[in-house]
C-alpha cells in the first residue's frame, strides 16, 4: 500500500511550489486542490445546446467544408431534441448508447461519429467542458448494404474519351487516375490548375483547396494511359484550369456520349478503382492513388472480382 502514496521527483517539486504559492494564505494544499476540483465541476455546467453551438463555430473557424458543417448541424439537431438542455456530464454511456440504438440501423454509425466528435472536442478544450467522454472506447458497427458497383466497360470508356473531346482532360484524370470530378471542377470551389499536372515527371498534385478532404496529395506511378490522353490536349487549349466546365456539366456530356438516361454516381472513380485493383492486385497502392481514407482491405473487398486482369490491361491499354 505504501507505493500508492509514493511521489515522483516531479510531483514532489510540484507540491513544493504549490505550498510556496499558498504560504501566508492560510489555505492548505488539500483545501486548494478541493477548490480547484470544485471550480472545474462548476465550469462544466455546459448544456448540449451550448456545446453544440460552440463546436459548430469551431468547425467553421477551422475551415471545415460547408457540406460537413451542415451535416454536423443536422445530426446534432436530432441529438439536441432529446438532450439539448442536459449538461454534457449528465449524458452517461448507457444513456448515449440507448439513444444511438434508437436510430435506424443504417444511420447509427453516422449519428455516433458526430456525437463522438462533439464530446472529443469538449474534452480537448483547455477548460474541459466534460469530465468523462461517454464515447471513449466505443465503436458502432456500420451496416453495409450489398450493392452493384457500376463501372464503365472498356468500350464505354473509349467512347467517352473519343466523343467528348472538349472534356477529355477531365475524363482522363477521372478514368486513369481516379480523381473526383469535383476535385477537377467543383461548383463553388477552386478548380484544378494545369500546374498540378506535371507531365514531364509523371506526377499529379491535388492541392488542398481542390481536394475533397482539404488535404493536398501527390499521386505518382499512375498508368501511362493517363499521360498519353492528356498529351492530346493542345497547349493553346489549356487555360488556367484543367476543367472547362463544372463537374455536373461534364457528367451530362459523358452521359450524352453514351446515350444513358442517368449518369451513375461516381462511375468514373469506380471505373478506375475496379480496373486498377484487377491490374495491380495491390489495394494499398490503389488506395494511395485514390487518396482513400478507408482500409485497403475494404477497397479490395469492394472491387475484387468485378473485372478480370485481361479487361484491366485492355482498359489501361487504351490509346488515343
Amino acid at each position: 500500500m505504501r507505493s500508492n502514496f509514493s511521489l515522483t521527483p516531479e510531483q514532489r517539486e510540484d507540491a513544493r511550489k504549490a505550498i510556496h504559492i499558498l504560504e501566508g494564505t492560510g489555505i492548505s494544499l488539500t483545501a486548494a486542490a478541493g477548490r480547484a476540483v470544485h471550480g472545474l465541476r462548476a465550469q462544466r455546467q455546459v448544456t448540449v445546446n451550448e456545446a453544440g453551438a460552440l463546436f459548430l463555430a469551431s468547425r467553421r473557424a477551422g475551415g471545415a467544408r460547408p457540406k460537413t458543417v451542415t451535416w454536423y448541424e443536422e445530426m446534432l439537431a436530432v441529438f439536441a431534441r432529446d438532450f439539448g438542455e442536459k449538461k454534457l456530464d449528465d449524458i452517461t454511456r448507457p444513456k448515449l448508447l440507448a439513444w444511438i440504438k434508437g436510430r435506424s440501423a443504417g444511420s447509427q454509425p453516422h449519428y455516433f461519429r458526430v456525437v463522438r466528435a462533439l464530446f472529443r472536442w469538449a474534452a480537448a478544450q483547455e477548460t474541459r467542458l466534460v469530465g468523462l467522454d461517454p464515447t471513449a472506447n466505443v465503436e458502432i458497427e456500420e451496416v453495409r448494404k450489398d450493392k452493384t458497383i457500376r463501372f464503365l466497360t472498356v468500350a464505354e470508356a473509349e467512347t467517352v474519351l473519343r466523343k467528348d473531346v472538349r472534356h477529355r482532360a477531365a475524363h482522363a484524370l477521372s478514368l486513369f487516375a481516379g480523381v473526383r470530378p469535383e476535385e477537377i471542377a467543383g461548383k463553388g470551389k477552386t478548380w484544378l490548375p494545369w500546374s498540378a499536372v506535371n507531365e514531364e515527371e509523371r506526377i499529379l498534385r491535388i492541392p488542398a483547396e481542390c481536394s475533397k478532404t482539404r488535404r493536398a496529395r501527390i499521386i505518382e506511378g499512375l498508368p501511362e494511359a493517363l499521360w498519353l490522353w492528356l498529351a492530346t490536349i493542345p497547349r493553346e487549349e489549356r487555360g488556367e484550369s484543367v476543367g472547362v466546365a463544372a463537374a455536373q456539366q461534364v457528367a451530362r456530356a459523358a452521359r450524352s456520349a453514351l446515350g444513358l438516361k442517368k449518369w451513375p454516381q461516381d462511375v468514373m472513380r469506380h471505373t478506375f478503382a475496379t480496373y486498377a485493383v484487377a491490374l495491380t492486385g495491390d489495394p494499398a497502392k490503389v488506395s494511395l492513388w485514390l487518396g482513400h481514407e478507408g482500409r485497403p482491405t475494404l477497397l479490395h473487398t469492394t472491387y475484387r472480382g468485378l473485372a478480370t486482369k485481361a479487361q484491366a490491361e485492355a482498359f489501361f491499354g487504351l490509346r488515343p
